[in-house]
């Protein structure tokens, strides 16, 4: 396995080159990798959909079968928060091991696909559940969707039904404002989030080709995957830096005891990066 990946690096300017040295190969036998984070515990896992598994970066399983599991985060609580595929269900692993749908069906039908998630202060979870592959007659819904459940942990609300392929989605470091991103439609999309956690105000907060999983760092600039490596966007929207590798990327997560490495996820690949300033790490705030 080649330990060292040559990264080309394109900034607007000095000021503006983020990370802090190469991009490093950590393993490439992954079928389609997804869904980096980080745990309190000091290890990485990620998921990879086709093996039906999470995994551990030296190799071994977290878990196994995973029900497709793709995009996975962190509650306030520290419980792992899963978007089940395969199952079309979102679920929390509690503190002894045993596991609770959350999401499962929206007006007495199934959801599609789900597939990335995040977290608020207040533990609302938002995530994201396009169609997919899956035709409308067969998906049940008949659209793509942008979900939040409340923090009772029941009360399921449907925020956006109009973006093409709702992927990946993350919030800002205090919590105000919810991003999605259309991975056809080209755009991450910017909501304002009440301290109810209700949505409103949606606008194109930045466009970019294929933006799949991305995450939001201390500063609330966005890193997210998109056509061509992973781009970086500053608050008001501008790119300020492209940082680009073998295999087109699925998502990223911060992490790290000082929040300062980015594990990149790419498909057969996984990369780690490090970075100037910290990311947002739900396993740090989980621990406050």
């Amino acid at each position: 396995m080649r330990g060292l990946i040559l990264a080309l690096m394109v900034s607007v300017g000095a000021s503006a080159q983020l990370t802090a040295g190469p991009v490093k190969l950590v393993s490439d036998t992954n079928n389609f990798s997804e869904g980096p984070l980080w745990l309190a515990d000091g290890r990485w896992i990620f998921s990879d959909v086709p093996k039906n598994g999470i995994f551990v970066t030296d190799g071994k399983e977290y878990r196994r079968p995973s029900n497709g599991a793709n995009g996975l985060t962190l509650d306030r609580q520290g419980r792992l928060i899963a978007c089940e595929s395969s199952k079309h269900q979102i679920t929390r692993t509690e503190k002894d091991g045993s596991i609770t749908t959350l999401a499962e069906s929206y007006n007495g039908k199934p959801l599609n696909s789900t597939n990335d998630v995040t977290v608020g202060p207040d533990d609302t979870i938002y995530f994201t559940d396009p169609m997919g592959v899956r035709k409308p007659d067969a998906a049940g819904l008949g659209f793509s969707g942008v979900y939040s459940i409340a923090p009772d942990g029941k009360t399921l609300t449907l925020i956006a039904d109009d973006l093409k392929y709702p992927n990946g989605i993350s919030m800002s470091p205090d919590g105000k404002v919810l991003y999605v991103g259309d991975f056809q439609g080209g755009f991450i999309r910017a909501y304002d989030v009440s301290v109810d956690g209700k949505t409103s105000n949606p606008r194109v907060h930045c466009e970019v080709k294929n933006p799949d999983g991305f995450k939001v760092d201390a500063a609330g600039r966005i890193w997210t995957s998109s056509d061509k490596g992973l781009r970086v966007f500053s608050v008001d929207g501008k790119q300020l830096q492209q940082i680009e590798f073998e295999g087109m990327p699925t998502n990223c997560a911060f992490g790290g005891a000082d929040g300062k490495t980015l594990l990149i996820t790419a498909r057969k690949f996984v990369y780690r990066v490090p970075l100037k300033e910290p990311g947002i790490v739900p396993a740090t705030q989980a621990a406050k």
